[in-house]
């Protein structure tokens, strides 16, 4: 689907909810946005998954503007656990595969608006490196070890994202549970710290995958699946936003009110 028609019916969704007619901003629901690599255009990035510093500086502004709770994952995956009560406009920001460009710069603009984020390493890529190097983001630079200690230092959260970043889906039973418990195990090793979130690489998952993460010692994983979380969420296909390159402020805050959410069901 063109990326006209796209937004043709995202405005038109826009304008029903803007007009009252649809709900925005309910209690008890939060969303999630997801960032990739935060930096300077690459003509290579073909999946736009690089947000200029200046776009994302304002849409931090943006959130904090506009009133919304911007919370720790951890923190709303605790008050699904336990049934409580989410303010409206909560967002949690994550953050994927563990890229190094600009994280002084992010760590500023974060802290200048008391907000934190979740950064999900894909350890072969930042600390044990056993990764051969295909895809262009591979080619990117990935936070160093002692990178990884400033996030936590700044209040910031860390969880896995595997050791190679392939499709767990398609991978044998037993390469999966080690994807997902090694990665743990060197982030735990090397922080000193308890790695209980996971994020699904490339956002994929099926039942088996679902089943591992959840029976070995984590308490969420995110996925790529467009749209809102609640009270009642699975917190092991917890949703996200995808945040790239080409939105501007008027995309993130359509992003933002669930206008793209209907792409999901059109697969």
């Amino acid at each position: 689907m063109s990326i006209i028609i796209k937004k043709w019916v995202s405005n038109i969704i826009y304008l029903f909810k803007k007009s009252g007619s649809g709900q925005v901003n309910k209690q008890d629901c939060f969303r999630i946005l997801l960032y990739h690599c935060i930096g300077a255009h690459d003509k290579k990035d073909r999946l736009n998954i690089k947000v200029s510093l200046e776009n994302f500086y304002e849409q931090i502004k943006f959130l904090n503007k506009k009133g919304y709770n911007v919370l720790p994952l951890k923190d709303l995956v605790s008050r699904v656990r336990a049934k409580k009560s989410i303010p409206p406009k909560s967002i949690a920001i994550t953050f994927d595969d563990g890229y190094s460009e600009n994280l002084v710069k992010i760590l500023a603009t974060l802290k200048q608006y008391n907000f934190t984020a979740t950064f999900f390493i894909t350890t072969g890529y930042a600390i044990d490196k056993e990764n051969p190097k295909k895809r262009y983001w591979e080619f990117w630079d990935f936070l160093k070890p002692d990178e990884l200690e400033k996030l936590l230092q700044s209040g910031n959260d860390i969880g896995s994202h595997s050791c190679s970043h392939s499709n767990l889906c398609i991978l044998p039973e037993e390469s999966v549970k080690s994807e997902i418990l090694k990665s743990k195990c060197i982030l735990q090793d090397m922080l000193s710290i308890e790695i209980d979130l996971f994020s699904y690489p490339h956002g994929k998952f099926n039942s088996i995958v679902k089943r591992i993460v959840e029976n070995n010692g984590y308490q969420a994983a995110c996925s790529s699946i467009r749209g809102e979380n609640n009270t009642d969420t699975d917190l092991f296909a917890l949703k996200r936003i995808d945040i790239n390159g080409q939105d501007g402020i008027f995309e993130f805050e359509k992003k933002l009110t669930g206008c793209y959410d209907w792409l999901d069901f059109i697969k």
